[in-house]
């Protein structure tokens, strides 16, 4: 299956779209390519962790002032837990603050 038939969800995007998508990536360090009988194969340059890592400091930096902790508590505030989910933040939350903390001389 080509990249359209993973893409197009409910309805297939054109060739060109994907092919200009593919060369956006590509300009940006994202894949490489190939052209075999004028056929373009792409191949990743990131593993996920390394995409992931990207787009995620680059999201904190724009949208979060640049903090980690903002960028948590939206996430902990906004999505819904259960409860042990809940009481793992409450100990995460707890760790946090104990960092945090300035050291009492």
């Amino acid at each position: 299956m080509g990249c359209q038939g993973c893409i197009g969800k409910g309805r297939k995007p054109a060739y060109t779209t994907i092919l200009t998508t593919m060369r956006t990536l590509e300009t940006k360090g994202y894949l490489k390519h190939v052209t075999k009988d004028r056929m373009y194969i792409c191949s990743p340059l990131l593993t996920c962790e390394q995409a992931r890592q990207g787009l995620l400091s680059d999201m904190v930096a724009r949208l979060f002032d640049g903090s980690p902790m903002l960028l948590a508590n939206s996430l902990i505030e906004k999505t819904p837990a259960n409860d042990k989910e809940r009481k793992e933040i409450s100990k995460i939350r707890t760790l946090i603050r104990r960092i945090k903390k300035p050291k009492e001389a």
